[in-house]
């Protein structure tokens, strides 16, 4: 200090302009050494010696040994902020000495120009200075010479050069430097190193997605673990545009991390919707989804969805998705991990999310309890059951559907039996009038989820809203769709089944409101495809109806004088007989008189026995009859034909009946 306060500085700087080299160099050298001590690198004396150092720097002969101390000199003084404000250096000044020095063959003087211009580039007029382009190649190129600490101070400089000039350190060919640094796996390279050289390229990425494929698929996912949030976004945004231009990148994403890395984001909840959109488009993918990777992914997102950090309605969706993704693997599924799934998507419904969020968290749940038992019960005992019945309710036509498909999924067999009530056949018969109102048809799913109930569980068959659901049967066999239409017959099928164990009193109100299919069912055997027919005769065969005969007219009754006076008479099993009225207008008497028998179940192998007699006291008594099996007219609906009298006349025409025959469920009509 005492040197500095006699004047040193300023009798170098005198003579400095002239000395030779060698002597300048000692020059250096001596300033160096003073400006060690920060006081004196900060005094007004040091202050003079900056704008001749940089001329000292471009004498043509002046040795590495000097650079060295003169470059020193500067950092001393330059690196404090408040100095650096004190000058008004040009880039002619400042940075055009600098740039020969970093391809310097001395590493000593490559590091401190590059230490130099990390100092000056922090001044915002020297970032923007065209001349900046000269230096940057000569910083990649530091860069690239495997040396951390040279590394360390080329990165610094082009930390601040990285937002102004992107695209020419890119195109200088920063991108294949930079990626180096980062796969460095090295634990003695400080952590700044990394940090600086994410933050670049970062910068590179943001500038233009052109640069994206150019970074190794490593760098990008190891950009993930940067503590920088802009920088993580910039690599997921590449990460995202890799992927959609090359699917088997998504591959090298899950070997070198990205899986892992995605679950911390969204732990720590940064960038959590493009880490979760990039984590749902992996898991998304067979190939990944068979790898160890995404087990350990199960937990993880099932405590985001639970945590009540987890704000964001968009990346809750995607994570939400990512967990459906999941359980399209069978083995995943069955994980004891898949446990935690259920609760989270289960609390998740509670939290009364959007329609969609709702679709894909019941989609989730369908593919848990599609094939394990533990996730049943995980479910139930999470209140899931009495969630998607409110769902089933839904005014969305999807929300309602899908929670009908994950009923049918869930009741599938008899783990949580306890939880089948008939609440649940009430529910989903609501649903299915609902969907009737609103267009006049009947979604299957709500009729293939109402089967698994009455399949699994026969006591739900007897219930009150069993009942109820049957009109809705017999509708959607009107109305629906083929498929529609099966699974209306399975669910009927199911109630006829459980009749003979039911309360008298049930089965009647069953199979009474299950009556007005008579004449659908009539037409699915005849009609319909063949599978169907089976089902339906044997439903038609229970069901209570009403046989109408219809006798039309009498043909050739004939008598040797006048007109015969003809009645028939009609006698069915144990019922009392019934007779038309007389008519004598001649050999063909039209009667068009028809006759009606209610039964609770079709007269199986029953006879008509019908007699045509002659009241007229001219002729014979009687002109014949005809004994016609009635079973054949339950299956087709309607039957008619004429029926020759026996015995048959000897001479002249054979006398017949037109007789018309109908099985109906019109149980109201009064017996003639």
């Amino acid at each position: 200090m005492e040197m500095v306060k006699a004047g040193v500085i300023e009798s170098v700087l005198d003579i400095l302009h002239e000395a030779p080299d060698f002597l300048c160099a000692a020059f250096a050298e001596l300033l160096r050494i003073l400006t060690n001590n920060a006081t004196i690198a900060k005094g007004p004396s040091a202050a003079k010696v900056v704008e001749p150092l940089f001329v000292l720097l471009t004498r043509p002969e002046f040795g590495p040994d000097g650079q060295h101390s003169t470059l020193q000199v500067l950092v001393n003084i330059l690196e404090h902020p408040q100095c650096r404000a004190d000058y008004t250096l040009t880039s002619h000044q400042a940075i055009e000495p600098l740039i020969p020095l970093l391809d310097s063959l001395a590493s000593a003087v490559q590091q401190l120009a590059a230490e130099l211009l990390s100092h000056l580039l922090l001044e915002e007029h020297l970032q923007k200075d065209p001349v900046i382009h000269q230096v940057i190649g000569p910083l990649v190129r530091v860069l690239g010479s495997g040396i951390p600490i040279l590394q360390q101070r080329a990165v610094k400089a082009l930390v601040c050069l990285a937002l102004t000039w992107p695209n020419e350190i890119a195109k200088e060919g920063g991108v294949g430097e930079l990626s180096r640094v980062i796969l460095n796996a090295d634990p003695s390279l400080p952590h700044a190193l990394w940090e600086s050289a994410a933050a670049v390229l970062s910068s590179i990425l943001q500038f233009s997605s052109e640069f994206y494929l150019e970074v190794p698929v490593a760098v990008l996912v190891r950009l993930l673990r940067s503590g920088s949030e802009g920088t993580v976004l910039g690599a997921l945004n590449a990460l995202l545009v890799l992927e959609t231009d090359d699917s088997t990148s998504a591959g090298a994403m899950a070997e070198s991390g990205a899986i892992e890395a995605l679950l911390e984001l969204l732990r720590c909840h940064l960038c959590e919707e493009t880490a979760a959109r990039l984590l749902e488009v992996l898991l998304n993918n067979v190939k990944i989804r068979e790898t160890k990777a995404t087990k350990s992914a199960i937990v993880p997102l099932s405590q985001y969805l639970l945590d009540p950090q987890t704000q964001g309605q968009q990346a809750r969706l995607l994570a939400t998705l990512a967990l459906g993704d999941l359980f399209q693997n069978e083995a995943l599924a069955r994980s004891s991990d898949a446990v935690s799934a259920c609760r989270a998507l289960v609390n998740l419904l509670e939290d009364q999310p959007t329609e969609e969020m709702k679709v894909v968290a019941i989609c989730a749940l369908q593919n848990l309890v599609m094939y394990s038992r533990s996730n049943k019960r995980a479910v139930a005992e999470a209140g899931g059951v009495q969630v998607v019945l409110d769902l089933i309710s839904s005014s969305d036509p999807e929300t309602s559907v899908q929670a009908s498909m994950f009923i049918k999924l869930l009741f599938s067999n008899n783990t949580i039996q306890e939880y089948a009530s008939s609440e649940t056949v009430r529910a989903i018969t609501a649903a299915i009038e609902k969907d009737l109102w609103a267009t006049g048809t009947v979604n299957e799913e709500y009729l293939k989820a109402l089967n698994a109930l009455f399949g699994n569980f026969p006591r739900l068959r007897a219930t009150e809203p069993a009942t109820l659901s049957i009109p809705h049967l017999v509708t959607s066999l009107k109305t629906g769709s083929e498929a529609t239409q099966e699974a209306a017959l399975d669910a009927l099928f199911l109630l006829r089944q459980a009749w003979s164990a039911c309360p008298a009193e049930v089965s009647r109100a069953q199979s009474i409101a299950a009556a007005d299919a008579i004449p659908l069912l009539q037409y699915l055997i005849q009609s319909g495809p063949p599978r169907f027919q089976e089902k339906a005769e044997f439903l038609l065969q229970c069901l209570p109806g009403t046989l109408v005969v219809i006798i039309k007219r009498g043909n050739n009754m004939r008598q040797s004088v006048g007109n015969p006076s003809v009645f028939c008479k009609l006698t069915l099993g144990n019922t009392p007989p019934r007779q038309t009225k007389v008519v004598s207008t001649g050999p063909n008497p039209e009667f068009d008189e028809s006759f009606s028998w209610s039964f609770e179940s079709p007269p199986k192998g029953q006879k008509l026995h019908i007699s045509c007699k002659n009241k007229s006291k001219m002729g014979k008594s009687s002109f014949g009859k005809v004994t016609i099996q009635i079973d054949r007219v339950v299956m087709l609906g309607a039957v008619a034909g004429e029926y020759t009298l026996l015995p048959e006349s000897k001479s002249g025409p054979s006398r017949n009946l037109e007789i018309e025959f109908q099985w109906s469920n019109n149980l109201t009509q009064n017996a003639n």
